[in-house]
């Protein structure tokens, strides 16, 4: 017969010692609050709160355009907190072939020039869709926003 190690046994000495705690034994469990606030649901409007959302697409995607010549789709989710963009994110165009073109689009919604007359933070949502000019020799891709209706 093969004798055990005394320090084999620790792990379940210790899984019992706990288990025999007073505060499992009584059922213990401590109530936790979480506090946050409800940004309400998303909104796709984007155009009627910040005016040079297409002024300020173009001039990020064209800064990046020479070097990554990003071609797709991306989904953009931004916080407002009355004028202020925070909490920018973006979905799609993954890997690290566009990962300058993801920060170019974060920096461009970050810079929006938004008017809320919301008290509460909001949340946004749009979709961009680059597409390659037909002609090579432009410095520019095509950019559309697609908004919800």
């Amino acid at each position: 017969m093969k004798t055990r190690h005394p320090l084999a046994l620790l792990p379940i000495a210790a899984l019992s010692a706990l288990l025999a705690s007073p505060a499992l034994a009584d059922g213990g469990l401590q109530r936790v609050e979480v506090n946050g606030r409800n940004v309400g649901p998303e909104r796709h409007d984007v155009h009627r709160v910040c005016q040079d959302v297409d002024s300020s697409l173009r001039r990020g995607i064209a800064n990046v355009w020479s070097r990554e010549q990003p071609v797709g789709e991306m989904t953009v989710h931004f916080q407002l907190e009355g004028s202020q963009v925070r909490e920018v994110h973006t979905e799609g165009m993954g890997g690290l072939r566009y990962n300058q073109t993801r920060h170019a689009i974060q920096r461009a919604v970050h810079s929006f020039s938004c008017d809320s007359d919301e008290q509460v933070p909001q949340q946004f949502a749009f979709r961009i869709v680059i597409v390659a000019p037909q002609d090579r020799s432009a410095d520019s891709p095509q950019l559309a926003l697609l908004e919800r209706r």
